[in-house]
C-alpha cells in the first residue's frame, strides 16, 4: 500500500479549467448584450413608475422585477375581468330572456288548469308569488282561513283587482301572526304601538268596530275552562252539551289548576326566544310522570305540554328524555334550526342528550304559537 505522501488525489486542475471556461462563456454572453464584462447584481429599490419607464431589465434588482411582475399580473387580470364581466352580462341577459319565455309558457299551462277549477287553494305566500296567475284567473271571492293569524301585508299582497268579496275566517282575539323580530311586535311595550307588524287585518278591523259575525257555541272546552274566556273575552259564549260530559282528570282534585311560584326565568332578553325556567321544567317532568302513573293517559296526544319559548321546550325535552318519548312539532323544529345562531338556544340544544325511551308513552311538546 502506498505511503500517504505518495497518494494520488487526481488531477486538481480539472475544476479550475471548467470554472475558467464557464467564466469565459458568461463574459462573452454579456459582451453580446453590450456589457463591458459581467455586471454587478443590482440591489436598488426604485418606485414602480420609474421601473415602467426603464426598458433595461438587467439594471433591475430582484425585488424590482418582482414588483413589476405583480403590476403586470394585475393589469392582465383587470383586462381579463372586464372582458369576462361583459361576457357574463351578455349570458345573464340571455338566461333572463330564456327564463321569461319558459315562465310564460309554464304560466299559460298552469292558467289553463286553474281556469277549469271551481276552487283554488294556496297559502298567502303562494298567492303573493302567483299574482300574475291569479289575475289571469280573475277570482271574484277571496276566502282567508285563520285570518287572525295572517299578517295584513300578506292579505293585501293576495288581493287582485278582480276580487269583489273578501271573507275573513278566524278570531281576532286569539293568537296574532308570528313575527321574528320582537321589536316589531305589539307585545313589545316600548315599540309595539308604533309598528304593530303582527296586528292582522282582521284584528285591526275588529278594533275599529267593524261588524263581524261570531259563532257563540263552543264544542271543545270543558265548562271550567270556557268560563275563563267567557268572563274576559266572550260574554255570550255558550257550551254545547257535549263538553259537559267530559270525565274529570284522573289524579287531580280539580280539572283546572293554576300554580303561582317565585322562581324567575333564566337567560335571554326581552326579545329572546330562549328564556327558560328550571323550576318549571322539573315540576312539569314530575307532573307528566305522575299522570302516566294513573294508567289512563298512555296514548300519544293524551298529554300535551305547551311552552311559551323555544328554549323552555328544549329544556323540558331534556328533562323528559330518559323517561318518555317526546314529539316536537315540525314547525318548532324548523324554528329551532333558524335560531341555532342564538347563543342561549345553541347552548341548550348542545346540552340536550340522546333520547332514551323507558315508558311506552309519547308526550307532545309544543310552543303556544304552533299548537292547533
Amino acid at each position: 500500500m502506498p505511503d500517504d505522501d505518495t497518494l494520488d488525489l487526481g488531477d486538481s486542475s480539472e475544476p479550475e479549467n471548467e470554472y475558467a471556461s464557464w467564466l469565459e462563456d458568461l463574459t462573452a454572453h454579456f459582451n453580446n448584450l453590450s456589457f463591458d464584462g459581467i455586471p454587478d447584481i443590482p440591489t436598488s429599490n426604485r418606485p414602480l413608475g420609474e421601473l415602467i419607464q426603464d426598458h433595461h431589465v438587467w439594471s433591475m434588482s430582484l425585488s424590482e422585477r418582482a414588483a413589476l411582475l405583480c403590476h403586470w399580473d394585475e393589469e392582465v387580470r383587470e383586462v381579463a375581468y372586464d372582458k369576462q364581466k361583459e361576457e357574463f352580462g351578455r349570458l345573464k341577459m340571455r338566461h333572463k330572456e330564456a327564463k321569461e319565455r319558459w315562465e310564460q309558457v309554464d304560466n299559460e299551462r298552469k292558467l289553463a288548469i286553474l281556469k277549469r277549477a271551481i276552487l283554488i287553494g294556496c297559502t298567502t305566500n303562494g298567492a303573493a308569488r302567483l299574482t300574475t296567475l291569479l289575475n289571469g284567473v280573475s277570482p271574484k271571492v277571496l276566502l282567508i282561513e285563520e285570518a287572525g293569524q295572517v299578517l295584513e301585508a300578506h292579505v293585501l299582497a293576495s288581493l287582485v283587482s278582480s276580487v269583489q268579496q273578501m271573507i275573513l275566517i278566524g278570531d281576532p282575539l286569539q293568537l296574532r301572526p308570528t313575527v321574528e323580530n320582537y321589536f316589531l311586535s305589539m307585545d313589545n311595550p316600548k315599540t309595539g304601538h308604533i309598528y304593530r307588524f303582527d296586528q292582522s287585518l282582521m284584528e285591526r278591523l275588529s278594533s275599529t268596530g267593524f261588524h263581524m259575525s261570531r259563532l257563540d257555541v263552543q264544542r271543545r272546552m270543558r265548562p271550567r275552562i270556557s268560563e275563563l274566556v267567557r268572563c274576559t273575552l266572550y260574554p255570550t259564549l255558550q257550551d254545547n252539551d257535549l263538553v259537559t260530559k267530559y270525565p274529570s282528570v284522573r289524579g287531580m282534585a280539580k280539572d283546572v289548576f293554576f300554580l303561582d311560584h317565585r322562581h324567575p326565568e333564566e337567560g335571554g332578553g326581552d326579545d329572546s326566544v330562549s328564556k327558560t325556567n328550571s323550576f318549571e321544567a322539573r315540576m312539569i317532568k314530575d307532573l307528566v310522570l305522575y299522570f302516566l302513573k294513573q294508567g289512563k293517559y298512555t296514548h300519544q296526544g293524551d298529554i300535551v305540554v305547551l311552552c311559551a319559548y323555544l328554549g323552555q321546550l328544549v329544556k323540558i325535552r331534556k328533562e323528559l328524555a330518559n323517561e318518555v318519548a317526546t314529539a316536537i312539532d315540525e314547525r318548532d323544529a324548523v324554528q329551532l334550526v333558524d335560531h341555532e345562531d342564538d347563543e342561549d338556544v345553541a347552548n341548550i340544544i348542545n346540552d340536550d342528550v340522546a333520547e332514551q325511551v323507558r315508558v311506552s308513552s309519547r308526550v307532545l311538546l309544543r310552543t303556544v304559537d304552533n299548537f292547533q
